[in-house]
């Protein structure tokens, strides 16, 4: 989806699939860019097995990867993944990644 609204352009895109009976995964894609020169852009991507699928050690059930960046009006900009995945446990979920943020200005020093 593509919309122009006072000044600014709105992008959506929403991908699912499913692979086999069980396994499903989806792919969220949006930006926006503002009149004043920001601009955000990100991207959230997930997929999963049946949460009662027997596991290996350190594998999981559901895995997600969250990827964004903001481009600010004066030129530097921020970048902002995480990545984590979910097991299911008995009554409950454990759950581990790595998020982080990488900062850089006009010049694209970071």
């Amino acid at each position: 989806m593509c919309r122009k609204q006072d000044s600014f352009i709105l992008r959506r895109l929403l991908i699912n699939g499913e692979e086999r009976e069980g396994e499903e995964w989806q792919e969220k894609w949006w930006e926006h860019y503002g009149a004043s020169g920001l601009a955000e852009k990100w991207a959230h991507k997930w997929c999963g097995i049946d949460p009662t699928t027997p596991l290996e050690a350190g594998h999981a059930h559901v895995w997600h990867e969250w990827l964004g960046e903001t481009y600010y009006e004066h030129g530097g900009s921020t970048k902002y993944p995480d990545k984590w995945a979910e097991r299911c446990e008995g009554d409950g979920w454990s759950r581990w990644g790595d998020k982080w943020d990488e900062n850089f200005d006009h010049k694209g020093h970071g």
